[in-house]
């Protein structure tokens, strides 16, 4: 029943894409050309008109749910028989969408507040009191604690260790995110436990810190987020070792408090429709509550592979479907075409101060990038994906197929809050395939091969692209003087650069950087844009570097060195000071002359 149920999907699908074209007498999907025959349409064979926004809607896939913990075990066996879902290229990292929104606070191990700075060094929170050129350590916090063992005369022992990971701050309220390990002995037989813990502090008081509560979560840290008031948590927990229904330690993950923990309950559990073997743990937690609100655990998806949004998880499943697409007759004979397509199921999961629950199911052709392929944007979402990977096969007659042709570029669709479908832009208006997209709160900007464009989003259902800029490429796209923007680019072989644009997308300058640093570029996290103090720069290696724009060049102002790794750096602006910390110093400069103001340990 479940494989008709997916052979009915596929071929509504593959009939839905068929009219993309918007040709009424031969319909077709927007693919690339073959090299086939010249053909007239059969008119008898022109499929029922349906369009692609309508099959979706019809026909999206649904979040696999369970009734007892047997059928978890069921289907975290079928998974591992079937591996990793259909048989589809990987993610590519070559096309990024650049999207910084304002609402999505990231993990962190630094947190600046005002005057004050929190940071984990080593397993302490360290508060440091910093105002212009005056600085003070306020308190140090034990937070984690080291690695201890003990035993007892009949074998029996136990471990653990508790190591800090990343914090959060939202006003008095501060979360500390921990690995906590810790392995028993009993009869022989040594069991393992991982988890992240959770552990909320006010701190209200920066001179004495004052634990509130303890959570947590089976699994291995991946990544959290925060939105508001609201806590994300994302953890891989692994069921490679499940062989026995009756163990379900080994396949259903725990939440933890500070006196105990227990299983998930099966309302909890989901899983992907074609997912693989992952299993990745979202645990909601409210930080004005000091409270672990709820978790869920979804089957056949690694944590790193969620796109975060303000207030939601996008988690996708990849599928590769095949299906007639229209027949054509010549003088030589009948012809017809099949194309064989990827698409993407998106599931988004929302998570508020109340907690964290599926939302939403979606569908859009092709692949979507490694990094932030997904925004919000007015009231739904902007969407980029990829169609390498599907073909166009051309059936002549009965004999075997042609070559076949792979398309290329990107689609950029629009999704309302349903994650319908809305519009779709496939190719600029010079005719060039889309390469990159990249989101801002208020601007979706394009780039094809030959220049860039802006995507008008202002008609309902529809998507203009208005050209006029240069080609932009960025991993990060920062607003810069005068309406323009700041892009920051990894390169190959151990290369970045900055560009900078005007408010039409003209490039005004570039500098590219060299494999100096290329050890750290591929963790590069911290980047600053101070437009009114012309200054931009960026963390890497083991400085903290500084330029300024000056007539069409980039140049170079300042470079700090620093004790800690580069990543885990920050620049800020504070009380008309330009300050750069790590987990370890501060350093206060004028920012109108980059003049040393102070420096202090922490």
């Amino acid at each position: 029943m479940r494989n008709l149920k997916k052979f009915l999907i596929v071929c509504t699908f593959f009939v839905a894409l068929a009219l993309l074209a918007g040709c009424a007498s031969a319909p077709a999907p927007e693919i690339a050309a073959t090299e086939a025959p010249t053909a007239t349409p059969s008119p008898t064979a022109t499929p029922a008109p349906i369009s692609f926004e309508a099959a979706a809607e019809a026909n999206r896939a649904e979040l696999r749910t369970f009734s007892d913990y047997g059928s978890v075990f069921s289907a975290v066996q079928e998974s591992k028989a079937e591996g990793d879902g259909a048989d589809v290229p990987t993610h590519s990292s070559a096309l990024r969408a650049a999207a910084s929104p304002e609402e999505l606070t990231e993990s962190d191990i630094l947190r600046i507040d005002g005057e004050y700075i929190y940071t984990l060094t080593d397993k302490n929170l360290t508060i440091f009191h910093l105002s212009g050129e005056a600085g003070e350590l306020i308190s140090t916090t034990p937070v984690g604690t080291a690695w201890s063992s003990s035993g007892d005369g009949s074998g029996s022992f136990a471990g653990s260790e508790r190591t800090p990971l990343a914090l959060f701050l939202r006003g008095s309220r501060l979360a500390v995110l921990l690995d906590v390990y810790g392995y028993e002995s009993f009869g022989g037989e040594i069991r393992y436990s991982e988890y992240v813990g959770v552990d909320f502090y006010d701190v209200s008081d920066p001179h004495t810190p004052v634990l509130l509560a303890s959570a947590g979560q089976s699994g291995v840290y991946s990544d959290a987020w925060m939105s508001g008031g609201a806590l994300c948590v994302a953890t891989d927990f692994s069921v490679l070792d499940a062989s026995d229904a009756a163990d379900t330690d080994k396949f259903v993950p725990r939440v933890h408090t500070a006196a105990d923990s227990r299983l998930l309950e099966t309302e909890s559990l989901y899983a992907l429709p074609n997912g693989g073997e992952g299993c990745t743990v979202l645990g909601g937690y409210s930080l004005d509550e000091a409270a672990q609100k709820n978790a869920v655990a979804v089957y056949g998806i690694e944590a790193k592979n969620v796109y975060p949004v303000p207030g939601g998880l996008f988690l996708t499943d990849t599928r590769s479907v095949s299906a007639e697409s229209r027949r054509m007759s010549d003088s030589v004979g009948d012809y017809t075409e099949y194309v064989e397509l990827l698409c993407t199921d998106l599931f988004r999961f929302d998570f508020d101060a109340s907690g964290i629950c599926p939302a939403a199911s979606g569908v859009v052709s092709g692949l979507l990038p490694e990094k932030s392929a997904i925004a919000p944007f007015g009231s739904g979402y902007v969407c980029l994906s990829e169609v390498s990977g599907s073909y166009t096969n051309m059936y002549v007659g009965k004999g075997g197929p042609a070559p076949a042709a792979e398309q290329t570029g990107s689609a950029l669709y629009t999704l309302d809050a349903a994650l319908t479908v809305t519009a779709r832009l496939s190719a600029l208006p010079n005719g060039d395939s889309i390469r990159w997209a990249g989101f801002t709160p208020e601007t979706v900007l394009l780039s094809g091969e030959n220049g860039s464009c802006t995507a008008d989003l202002s008609v309902p259902g529809t998507i203009t692209a208005v050209p006029g800029g240069d080609v932009i490429l960025a991993d990060a796209l920062l607003p810069w003087k005068n309406g323009g923007y700041a892009a920051f680019r990894h390169e190959s072989a151990g290369q970045m650069a900055i560009a900078l644009y005007d408010s039409s997308l003209k490039k005004t300058a570039e500098r590219t950087f060299g494999s100096d640093y290329s050890s750290t570029l591929e963790s590069l996290q911290s980047y600053i844009v101070l437009p009114e103090k012309n200054l931009l720069g960026f963390a890497a290696d083991d400085s903290y570097c500084l330029y300024a724009e000056n007539n069409g060049e980039i140049e170079y102002c300042l470079s700090v060195f620093l004790t800690d790794w580069a990543w885990n750096a920050r620049a800020f602006e504070q009380n008309g000071y330009l300050c750069i910390a790590d987990r370890r110093e501060a350093f206060v400069y004028l920012p109108d002359t980059l003049e040393s103001a102070a420096s202090f340990l922490f």
